[in-house]
């Protein structure tokens, strides 16, 4: 008998594909007919993918591992993390979309997580089936978390304020988040070969962009002259910082941006948001949309708009021209 009940709602499926290895897995099933019908479909997806009995045994934390080595990103190795301690050692195969929906709510419920990092906890999951070929993927379907528009970035005073608190190299670091819009990853790996002062632009290679893209960046002569102060290390490299998580957090509590004793202190105040802000002034100076997003390195005018908060102030400056308009015009007459 290939098919075994093994607890409530839980059957045991055993047979052994064209390749001769010897299949084992668990399955949620309501009753004995639904458990045999996935059987039939784990069957057929190792005929139709030839995933293979690897695949089919792998195990949560085991995938996790794989996918881990290529990855820098530290939240997203630290989200691998949380969801290799929830999944355990249950195996790939037999996790549904439900056990990952009944994931995300532990998360909400039990660490706090907010709507935006859920959805980041969801994409990670997918990312990773795909990554190692697994179909069909379970995180396909689930309705993503609707996310509270942010809204940060420092005003001027604020700007120089915070940078004050910040000793070198940290210094730098936030100065060039400010003044160039790099993103913080782009800067902790800033080297020499990157930046071409004659034409004063950075040159971003493929591998460390987001976007997997190459891309050139303008920057101003402020970014110049804080590049021209970083003592450069023998291997070309501006920084060698592995994080900056806790320098930046007492740096907000000591400009009283962030307050580490207040049960209600906002820690959504982000590194990240130093780019917003560099965008946020960008457009108060007058720069069009497109002419940000040349400056920022991107290429969806909607990212720009969320940078630029022009929700808000488009409408005010839509408002007061179409008013001055009417005033101005035969229509008033």
């Amino acid at each position: 008998m290939s098919v075994r009940k093994r607890g409530k709602n839980r059957w045991q499926i055993r047979f052994t594909p064209p390749r001769g290895d010897r299949v084992e897995i668990t399955v949620k099933a309501r009753n004995r007919r639904e458990a045999e019908q996935l059987e039939m479909e784990v069957k057929m997806e190792l005929q139709r993918k030839d995933l293979g009995l690897k695949s089919i045994r792998l195990t949560f934390g085991e995938l996790s591992e794989k996918y881990a080595r290529g990855i820098k990103d530290r939240s997203v190795l630290y989200r691998l993390n949380i969801l290799t301690k929830y999944f355990g050692k249950e195996k790939v195969s037999s996790i549904s979309k439900g056990e990952i929906i009944d994931c995300i709510e532990y998360l909400k419920q039990e660490r706090g997580v907010k709507p935006a990092t859920a959805n980041r906890y969801i994409a990670v999951m997918s990312r990773m089936w795909n990554w190692y070929g697994i179909s069909p993927n379970p995180c396909e379907g689930i309705d993503r978390e609707c996310e509270e528009e942010r809204l940060r970035y420092l005003e001027i005073d604020e700007i120089e304020r915070l940078v004050k608190c910040f000793g070198y190299p940290y210094r730098w670091i936030v100065e060039l988040a400010v003044y160039s819009g790099l993103r913080k990853g782009n800067i902790i790996d800033l080297r020499r070969d990157w930046v071409d002062g004659k034409d004063m632009v950075f040159r971003i290679p493929k591998a460390s962009h987001k976007s997997r893209k190459f891309l050139e960046i303008p920057y101003t002569e402020r970014v110049q002259t804080i590049l021209n102060d970083i003592p450069l290390s023998i291997d070309g490299r501006y920084f060698h910082v592995a994080d900056i998580r806790k320098v930046w957090y007492k740096g907000l509590n000591k400009a009283g941006l962030y307050k580490l004793n207040d049960p209600e202190r906002l820690r959504d105040f982000r590194f990240h948001d130093l780019r917003h802000t560099f965008a946020t002034h960008m457009w108060k100076a007058g720069f069009r949309l497109d002419q940000i997003m040349v400056m920022l390195g991107v290429s969806d005018i909607s990212v720009v708009q969320r940078y630029a908060h022009v929700h808000r102030d488009m409408r005010s400056r839509m408002v007061i021209q179409a008013d001055k308009y009417f005033k101005d015009s035969a229509f008033s007459r």
